[in-house]
């Protein structure tokens, strides 16, 4: 990565098991590949143009805790946005940059603290027809119950904390413990001061979200996108297809060569023939479809649009 920015996650495991240096070995490994997966879909849903690595760092007793480290590295990036043309005739093409992987660490620790705050008042992490949203200058107002205490969250983590993939995989992170003889998980962001403590009959909730989670095979099939908006220095654009709208990750290495190169070129509005990969699962019985990446641009140049007979008559 490029102009890449550091920040870290410490994640405290402190009880009897950590005290006494006996932790297990399979539960650790399941909690770190569950927060290595709730960040990443965390970033997925609040800044899904961030190309963003979590790695484990380093794993070691302290004061009476077990303490494991991920290194979150993030680049920086550029958007190029579809915009009406200027006066000039130009594109119209604007450009933006992306937070820092800090404000990704906070952001994320915000939004685990909202389900635990709705655990805490409902049992559910998930939101309950009682949960009432206001937005307001600060962010949003959020009341999980009747009779609650309404407390003001951040907008993007108010927005993650309805996700129940992100769900599923903080009930792997925190409910690999939730049974065995740890007491506390204290989720920490060094570089921020941020810091949360979730108990064990919190992550015992967690835990029975993944429990409703079940991930099916892939959908793969050729279709034909729109770009909607070209990503710069990273690999994950926006398409369009029909009228939904989506970020993909373009995995074809040889495309993304040419287009580095400058052999071809584009502009959103063009269209692309892609073999495309969905991630699908189940949540309740109910089929999702979520992340797509782009397999293999079939032919490698823009796509001629065909005018209809109804715009021709116009």
């Amino acid at each position: 990565m490029e102009h890449q920015t550091r920040t870290a996650i410490e994640l405290r495991y402190s009880g009897n098991a950590a005290r006494s240096r006996s932790l297990n070995i399979r539960s650790l490994a399941a909690s770190l590949s569950g927060f290595t997966d709730a960040v990443g879909e965390y970033r997925n849903i609040v800044l899904p143009l961030m190309n963003l690595d979590a790695v484990a760092d380093s794993m070691r007793p302290r004061r009476g805790a077990f303490v494991a480290s991920l290194v979150l590295l993030g680049e920086p990036v550029a958007i190029a946005r579809a915009a009406a043309p200027d006066a000039g005739g130009g594109s119209g093409r604007g450009m933006a940059d992306v937070t820092d992987v800090t404000d990704i660490a906070v952001g994320f620790i915000e939004t685990i603290g909202i389900f635990k705050a709705r655990v805490l008042t409902t049992g559910d992490p998930m939101p309950n027809s009682s949960e009432r949203a206001v937005m307001t200058e600060d962010g949003v107002e959020v009341t999980f119950a009747e009779q609650a205490t309404p407390v003001v969250v951040d907008h993007e983590a108010y927005v993650a904390s309805k996700s129940i993939r992100l769900a599923k995989y903080l009930g792997r992170a925190f409910g690999s413990f939730a049974s065995i003889d740890v007491d506390m998980v204290t989720v920490c962001a060094p570089d921020s001061g941020g810091s949360l403590d979730i108990p064990s009959g919190v992550a015992r909730a967690l835990r029975d979200v993944d429990d409703l989670v079940e991930v099916h095979k892939p959908l793969i099939e050729t279709r034909q996108l729109q770009i909607d908006t070209i990503q710069f220095s990273s690999d994950k654009w926006r398409f369009k297809d029909g009228d939904q709208k989506f970020y993909a990750r373009i995995a074809d290495r040889r495309f993304l060569a040419q287009w580095d190169r400058g052999e071809i070129s584009f502009k959103n509005g063009d269209r692309l023939n892609a073999v495309v990969r969905t991630e699908r699962s189940s949540i309740g019985g109910t089929l999702t479809l979520g992340e797509r990446s782009i397999l293999k641009v079939s032919n490698p140049h823009a796509v001629l649009f065909q005018p209809s007979i109804d715009d021709l008559m116009v």
